[in-house]
């Protein structure tokens, strides 16, 4: 026989009930749904990563290389998606600025602050909203934001090159770069080989004294050889070797399997008057008009050339003392004045470089290191 009593429990087992099943939903819904925000923390954070990472790596000590970093922070997290969100990083939320490894700050770059200097980018608080999963039914919350950041260091600033694996074989004195400011390069420089005294380059092999096949060998694969260090001897011979010199005017004619690589105006500004001070005169070049702004690039050794270049000895062996990038652009293989016309770049990072080494006296330039690291 049913009671009114039971009739009441029973009701109250289905309230109790409800309200249980209710309290369940709401937990699962809540561990969904945290569990949804972990994951979209770490998806937000790796592409924030990815982005100051990529960015990092842009930077080379130019103004070119500010604003590239700045675009490709931008490009790189707009390809990523945290729970199927768009990552939008607007422009403002990435800063350039200077890292100090020694006291972990971060200082903000303005327009006074060296384009050399610049090594880090910071990445300010961003954020991405995404749909619930259940919290829309058991709460009434239909989205979620969750917020990071990021930073990361280019870690080439102040570092040399203490070796290279690639080099174009010249061997150039020193003395030549006495009196460049820190952080500039020098205006680029017309070599010229044999005769004493007015020679002021050599070729350069580590091994032996240089010849001609030797040379274009060299010249065609710069990483064929060894690695030279500094403090290596580096065997010089101030001959002009014409077919070497016709060589490297086949490359600028772009005649040859070695393609050139086009003058950057960006690093180096506009490209030299052919008006006999700063290349040669079109009429004793070997490069053509329709070839004008072709370039040779690649490591060239630094020797002790000691402290007047008029006075070099170009006899055996001299010592290494650095590295430069060098950019050959115009070469005249013919007549008594041989030459080369060469941009040294001392600031710039350049991929082909070997080990990085803070020693040496010599002029030296900045080194590939390890890739750009996240800080945080």
């Amino acid at each position: 026989m049913r009671t009114k009593e039971s009739r009441r429990e029973r009701r109250g087992n289905a309230i109790l009930t409800g309200l249980m099943l209710s309290t369940l939903l709401g937990f699962a819904a809540l561990s969904v749904d945290i569990g949804l925000i972990r994951v979209a923390k770490t998806e937000l954070q790796a592409s924030l990563d990815s982005a100051a990472v990529s960015a990092a790596g842009e930077l080379n000590g130019t103004a070119a290389g500010r604003t590239a970093a700045v675009e490709t922070a931008v490009e790189v997290a707009a390809v990523n998606t945290v729970i199927g969100a768009a990552v939008v990083l607007p422009p403002a939320n990435v800063e350039l600025g200077v890292y100090d490894a020694d006291t972990g700050t971060f200082t903000l770059a303005d327009g006074t602050t060296p384009n050399v200097q610049v090594n880090a980018v910071r990445i300010v608080d961003t954020g991405v909203t995404f749909d619930a999963i259940l919290g829309q039914v058991a709460f009434g919350q239909a989205s979620y934001g969750v917020n990071s950041r990021a930073m990361a260091v280019r870690s080439w600033s102040g570092k040399k090159a203490g070796s290279s694996q690639c080099f174009l074989p010249f061997a150039i004195p020193d003395c030549h770069l006495a009196g460049t400011a820190p952080g500039t390069n020098p205006d680029p420089f017309k070599f010229t080989f044999s005769p004493t005294p007015t020679d002021s380059i050599a070729w350069g092999d580590p091994d032996a004294n240089p010849n001609s096949a030797d040379i274009k060998s060299q010249l065609s694969g710069q990483c064929s050889h060894e690695e030279i260090e500094l403090g290596d001897p580096m065997y010089v011979n101030e001959g002009s070797h014409t077919t070497a010199l016709q060589l490297i005017g086949d490359v600028l004619n772009n005649s040859t399997a070695l393609v050139p690589t086009t003058w950057d105006t960006t690093l180096y500004g506009a490209m030299p008057a052919r008006d006999g001070v700063h290349a040669n005169l079109p009429a004793k070049s070997d490069v053509t008009v329709a070839n004008w702004g072709n370039t040779l690039q690649g490591v060239v050794a630094l020797v002790d050339g000691g402290t007047d270049c008029s006075a070099v000895s170009f006899t055996g062996s001299l010592t290494i003392t650095g590295f430069a990038w060098g950019v050959v652009y115009d070469v005249q293989d013919s007549g008594s004045d041989k030459n080369v016309w060469m941009q040294l770049d001392l600031i710039n990072e350049h991929e082909i470089w070997g080990d990085a080494d803070d020693s040496g006296t010599g002029p030296t330039v900045i080194a590939a290191d390890p890739p750009a690291m996240v800080v945080y």
